[in-house]
Formats: structure tokens, C-alpha cells, sequence
């Protein structure tokens, strides 16, 4: 379900937040076009969202989840100035919610931007079958490491989440 104010549209940037209603945790963003974006969050897109809210969308369903728009902005930095607001005031930053970084910063849990893997390619080995020396193989990454992620040791912040 979605909910998109009217008294909005005077901004360029909408602030929105995504909520689960199992867990009341939630999700905050920005965008031009929220209905849009929120539909890339909840939708069955690759591309595009969190990959935390993804997999929680995944698990319950798209009709556990409402969306709003909170708030508006006229310039990029502003956006994201109150994107990083609401993210606090919501407490939606991991683990307590889908955000894994603040709004337009780097992501406060990958290590600086130095790790192998992607966030995607760690939910893609977590729920991955195949033996772990074919996982390890194709991601170029040790036995360990795999172990270590489907054993949520290692990229916790998003194996947490993630139900088998």
C-alpha cells in the first residue's frame, strides 16, 4: 500500500519511508519519483533497493509492507540531509532497520569499500545450494569465507536477516 501526499509535490525530492508492519522496522529514501522508486524497493527488480528490504519482502510478501512520503526537499544535498534525519528519527539504520548507510555516504558496514563481495553476491552465496567449493570458485573467494557467510560470521548485517 502506498500513500502519496499531495502536499509534496511542490519539492523536487520526496523523502519516503517503507514500513514493515510484522516488524514495524522500516526503510528511508529519497527520490524524484517515489511511487516509482518504492515500487523498485517492493517490487521483483534486481536492480534496485536494499538488499535487506528485499529479502524481507521476500519472505512475508509486498502486502506486509506500507509506504509514505514524510517529507520533501528542493536540492540533492538537502535530500540527502534529511534522508540521514529520518533514517535517525525513524531508527532505521541496520540493524534495527533496511538502511545500511546513511543517505549519499559511504556504507557504514563494508569495511571502507576494500571487501570482494558485493552485497548482493553475499545474499546470492548465502542462499546458494551448490557445494561450497563450487560457490568458492566461481566468487573467488576461500571455503572459509563461504562458511563464514553461511554460517553468518562474516557480512552479518545482511545474513541476519536472511531466512532459509
Amino acid at each position: 500500500m502506498e500513500l502519496m501526499d499531495k502536499t509534496f509535490d511542490l519539492f523536487r525530492y520526496k523523502i519516503y519511508k517503507i514500513t514493515n508492519l510484522t516488524t514495524n522496522e522500516g526503510f528511508v529514501g529519497f527520490s524524484k519519483h517515489p511511487a516509482k522508486r518504492i515500487y523498485e524497493h517492493l517490487g521483483n527488480t534486481k536492480d534496485h533497493g536494499s538488499i535487506l528490504l528485499k529479502a524481507a519482502v521476500r519472505v512475508l510478501g509486498r502486502d506486509h509492507f506500507v509506504s509514505a512520503v514524510v517529507d520533501g526537499a528542493n536540492t540533492l544535498e538537502e535530500a540527502k540531509h534529511l534522508t540521514a534525519f529520518y533514517i535517525e528519527r525513524f531508527r532505521t539504520l541496520m540493524p534495527l532497520g533496511y538502511n545500511l548507510k546513511y543517505s549519499g555516504m559511504e556504507n557504514k558496514f563494508n569495511g571502507g569499500g576494500r571487501a570482494k563481495l558485493t552485497e548482493e553476491q553475499v545474499v546470492a552465496i548465502f542462499y546458494d545450494d551448490r557445494s561450497r567449493k563450487v560457490i568458492s570458485a566461481e566468487f573467488g573467494i576461500s571455503l572459509s569465507s563461504i562458511s563464514e557467510i553461511k554460517n553468518r560470521k562474516k557480512w552479518t548485517y545482511i545474513t541476519l536477516h536472511l531466512k532459509r
